[in-house]
């Protein structure tokens, strides 16, 4: 019957007629569960409503779309037409039309395990429901509300929630049941009341019986979550103990990370202040006496003095600003230039406006690099060749970029000759990787072959990048 409507209303102009033929062939076609073909032909209703701005009866093929794709087990696409459809019934004002859309709304977000969302929209079905005073969707929502509140484990709320349903449902199914009873009593015999009327009472006692069974269901779930809370105490008591002797574990760890950094540090000043670094200054000092050059003298023994005093201080501290890590390596690079008699030059270049009292750094930590680049680098040089060292010093995105660069004889060359890097670097190298790990920091050191300069042909570029840190070595956040 329904195909034949369909045939009827495409030979003539009636669209509507047409649209709402294709609705109840959808509907057909749902219960005979044929879900594919129901969805096609609901989506042809779809189009000539909309094309026709049929909105009050849009809703019901876009319901009909949401239900049949729930069914479908596609929840995304339920989800789209139900949510379409109530948008339009608020824009129609239809406060009972829109009850109906949010209990199911509500109800599927129960089955998607949405709890939050299915709470949202019950509630706001149970508020309209008390404007319109319409005890059917009260009914509903307080049975929404009771299925929610037993998801989330809120077993008195969804007690108290079953039994308003169960009220309502009560008073709406008794006048039921007494209109049932008042119409079988003038429409049929007194036998066939009298088993009708008993059908209908066994009925209603089942129901009783499963509302019951529901209540009894709830206590029960009441007392398992007692017992869910007490596995719950016994689980944090565990995790409680855990805790206590990961700390004691991570507390053993940092006491031997500190010992280890201490232990860097003497080892760094021993490499600073070594005899050998010493005996070559006193060395100069003398050979200058020895040749009247009381002036010359006088700077090794200014320079000096005051490099010594620099290192000892520095090394009681934690952290120093870059300003006296640059002037106790400015009085380190003037002791080589003067005792090597000019053999190299350097420079200490800002790229970018880097503030020196900004950025702290663990003293005594650029002097190794720098030594490695006289040494290793310039002295392996040809005497006639002048050595040049470049320390750059760039601020990046919070991080201070440190570039030691030396025209000296390149990394690869060094490291393929036989000649041993200095043990200051590994002591160094050792040392940031401790600190590292015990201050959660990240200070990296890169050493490279030189290549692409634009004035030197060969050398070796020593790279360190350092974060913003305070004068405990934490890390400092910029918001």
């Amino acid at each position: 019957f329904a195909i034949k409507s369909i045939a009827a209303f495409k030979s003539g102009k009636d669209s509507i007629s047409l649209a709402n033929a294709y609705n109840n062939l959808g509907a057909i076609l749902d219960k005979l569960n044929k879900k594919e073909e129901a969805l096609s032909v609901y989506y042809l209703a779809k189009r000539i409503y909309e094309r026709n701005q049929q909105y009050a009866k849009l809703v019901s093929t876009l319901n009909n779309l949401g239900n049949t794709y729930k069914d479908l087990g596609k929840f995304d696409s339920a989800l789209y037409y139900m949510k379409t459809a109530l948008e339009i019934k608020r824009k129609l004002n239809n406060k009972k039309s829109i009850c109906i859309s949010l209990g199911n709304l509500s109800e599927l977000y129960v089955q998607l395990n949405q709890i939050d969302k299915a709470e949202k929209f019950a509630n706001e079905m149970l508020s309209i429901a008390n404007q319109l005073n319409n005890k059917t969707q009260q009914m509903y929502a307080f049975f929404y509300l009771s299925e929610i509140n037993k998801k989330k484990g809120n077993s008195n709320l969804a007690l108290n929630y079953f039994e308003k349903y169960y009220a309502l449902y009560d008073s709406l199914n008794n006048l039921d049941f007494k209109e049932q009873i008042d119409k079988m009593m003038n429409q049929m015999q007194v036998e066939s009341k009298d088993l009708k009327i008993e059908k209908l009472m066994k009925e209603q006692k089942l129901k009783d019986t499963l509302i019951e069974n529901q209540i009894n269901e709830l206590k029960n779930q009441k007392l398992l979550t007692y017992f869910y809370l007490f596995i719950i105490f016994i689980l944090i008591l565990t995790f409680v103990f855990a805790h206590f002797f990961v700390k004691l574990r991570i507390e053993k760890k940092q006491t031997l990370l500190e010992n280890q950094m201490l232990s860097y540090r003497v080892h760094a000043l021993s490499n600073q202040i070594n005899p050998h670094f010493i005996f070559n200054i006193l060395n100069s000092i003398q050979y200058n006496v020895n040749q009247h050059d009381y002036l010359t003298a006088n700077k090794f023994i200014n320079s000096f003095s005051k490099l010594l005093r620099m290192i000892l201080d520095n090394s009681q501290h934690q952290m120093i600003s870059l300003l006296v890590e640059i002037e106790s390596l400015k009085l380190y690079l003037d002791l080589e230039q003067m005792r090597l008699k000019d053999r190299f030059t350097y420079k200490i270049i800002k790229k970018t406006d880097v503030d020196p009292l900004k950025f702290m750094l663990p003293p005594l930590l650029l002097q190794p690099f720098v030594e490695n680049s006289i040494w290793h680098g310039i002295l392996n040089m040809e005497e006639e060749q002048m050595g040049v060292i470049e320390i750059l010093l760039t601020e990046y995105q919070h991080f201070l970029v440190c570039e030691i660069i030396d025209n000296g004889i390149g990394y690869q060359k060094l490291q393929s000759s036989n000649k041993q890097i200095s043990h200051g670097l590994d002591i160094t190298q050792k040392r940031i990787d401790t600190f590292n790990q015990l201050y959660k920091t990240n200070i990296k050191v890169e050493i490279s072959n030189l290549e692409n300069h634009a004035v030197f042909k060969s050398g070796t570029i020593v790279k360190l990048i350092l974060p913003k840190m305070d004068k405990f070595g934490k890390i400092i956040i910029n918001k």
